[in-house]
């Protein structure tokens, strides 16, 4: 039982550390390229099929925020 909870952890370890090398994103386009919150936004690129939730920075007016 032990020596598989230090196989486990290792797993866990090095899978973690390699999810970001694996899951590359790359966002080609977002429609419409303007909006407000709570606008549907298309976003068309490569590696986003396991994509839950996306972070939206704008700039208004030289002020950035985030929605």
């Amino acid at each position: 039982m032990k020596r598989f909870l230090v196989l486990a952890s290792l797993f866990l370890v090095a899978s973690s550390s390699l999810a970001p090398l694996a899951g590359a994103q790359q966002l080609d386009r977002a429609i419409p390229a303007v909006g407000e919150p709570n606008d549907l936004v298309i976003l068309r690129g490569t590696g986003l099929g396991a994509t839950t939730s996306v972070e939206f920075q704008a700039i208004v007016g030289g002020f950035t925020g985030v929605w």
